[in-house]
This record gives C-alpha cells, structure tokens and sequence, in this order.
C-alpha cells in the first residue's frame, strides 16, 4: 500500500471528513455571513454583514469554547476514565456513541446496544450533568438579547440604556461587554451570565479533581497543555465569578464600579479591597 493509500484509508481521513465540515462553519461563523451569525445580528439589533474587529474577536472566542467543548468531551469519555479506573468501555454512558448507533442502525434500530448507556458511575453521570449544564447556560448567553431597540431606549431613557460602542447597540442595564460570550451582559442576561460562571467553574474544577494527576502523569505535552489551560480558565472563572458575586451584593454593576474607581483615583487593588470589605 502506498504512502497516499494510507493517508486515504487510515481513521485519521475518516476523522477529518467528519469534523472538517464542522470547522469550516465555525470559520464562517467567525468570518463570513452564516445564518446564525446574521440571526444573531438581527435578534441583537446589530447591523448584519458587518464585521468589526470587535466582532470577528467575540465570534473567534465562541468558537474557541466550542471546540474546546469537544475536545474536552472526547478526553474524559473516550480516553481519560478508561485509563483511571473508570469506566472500562468507552462506549458506556457516552452519549455521543450512543447517538452515532442510532444513525448507524437506522431505520429499524435493530442490534442496538441499549445496556451501554444506562452503564453509568457516578464519575461518569456527574460528569455529563455538569459540562451539560455549563454547555446550556454557555449557548443561552451566546444567544441571549441583552440589546433594545432604539424607540425602546428613547423610551426607558437613559439612566438605565447605555451605548455599547463593540455591539454598536444599546443594551439595557448594561454591566460590560464579555468576549467570552461574544455578547454583552445586561440587566436581561446578568443571572445566565452568573449561572454560566458557577456551572463553568464546577465543571472545570470537577475535572482538575478527577484528571489532574494523570493528566500530569502523561508523557506527551498536550495533555500537559490541555492540564494548564484547565488550570488557567478555572482560576480565570473563580476570580471573575467572586468579582461579580462581589458586586451583586454591593448591587452595582461593573461599570459602575470602574467610574467609582475613576472618581476617587484609586489604584485597582485598593478598589477591590474596598469592593471585599467595606
């Protein structure tokens, strides 16, 4: 068999023809006019088919979190329990294989492997319960509509409407415009925001207790790599999740914050402090 041959047959053409599809909509969500980038612009009362760098980057990182849903999934189902003492088939209580056996045994879903899904630890179902619910309340802020349209902000006036020059829109009650969401967070979506953070940080934190050691234990440096950014982002999350936590006890919002700490000219730490304790 020839070196092209191999590059043809091998699983890893297989896996590309599965997943390329799906990366080049994700490009095309980034870049180019995809309905649901253009929905999401008419629902957000953006202007569509208009592609400013603040855009392009909040887009970029909603892909990113996609992708890294994936990844994330395929390590701990199909690589990570099998190898910790879990679950010995990769195939039990994986959702994912069990949907590819439905299509797979079409149309009379006949031979079946029914008792694999329901072969659940209670790894495995706290697992899936909790990036599932990070999953949910990540795509509600995503598509969440903060934005007001212009009579409304005449009408609500503006003590409780502001200008958000990145979405090129008003939004209502507004706390700050999140990359990481690719949307604003407002008086409309501030709870999805806040229930997004918590399910975030038990979903990272739950792996870190579960795979941090093997995952260091691995010898290839992505694994590694993939361990330090897990690492990273959950830290990342705590600290924004108390800051936000922080200012729904003060009941401010994070705009308001940053012009109080303007006023008094104070440098950042001495603000948060102020913001913990007094």
């Amino acid at each position: 068999m020839t070196a092209w041959e191999e590059v043809f047959t091998s699983w890893g053409a297989v896996y590309t023809a599965l997943f390329l599809p799906a990366i080049l909509l994700l490009i095309n969500f980034v870049f180019g006019n995809c309905f649901v980038s253009e929905a999401m612009c008419r629902a957000q009362q953006a202007s569509q088919s208009v592609h400013s760098w603040s855009r392009i980057i909040g887009r970029a990182h909603v892909a990113v979190v996609t992708l890294s849903f994936g990844w994330q999934y395929y390590v701990v189902m199909f690589v990570a329990r099998v190898n910790t003492g879990g679950n010995a088939d990769a195939r039990a209580c994986n959702p994912l294989f069990f949907a590819w056996d439905v299509v797979d045994h079409l149309p009379y879903l006949r031979g079946m492997q029914w008792p694999l899904l329901v072969q659940c630890g209670s790894s495995d179902a706290a697992y899936l319960v909790l990036v599932g619910l990070f999953a949910f309340f990540y795509a509600s802020c995503v598509f969440s509509v903060p934005q007001v349209t212009t009579l409304g902000a005449t009408a609500e006036g503006h003590s409780v409407i502001s200008y958000c020059r990145r979405c090129g829109t008003h939004v209502h009650q507004m706390d700050h415009h999140c990359y990481f969401i690719g949307n604003c967070v407002g008086g409309r979506n501030k709870r999805l925001f806040v229930c997004c953070l918590v399910t975030g940080v038990a979903n990272l934190s739950y792996l870190l207790y579960e795979y941090a050691l093997w995952a260091l234990a691995q010898s290839d440096a992505v694994t590694h790599a993939g361990a330090t950014l897990v690492i990273v982002f959950d830290v990342y999350l705590v600290g924004l999740l108390a800051f936000q936590l922080l200012l729904l006890r003060r009941g401010w919002t994070t705009r308001e914050f940053l012009r109080r700490r303007r006023h008094d000219r104070e440098p950042v730490i001495r603000s948060l402090v102020r913001l913990c304790f007094f």
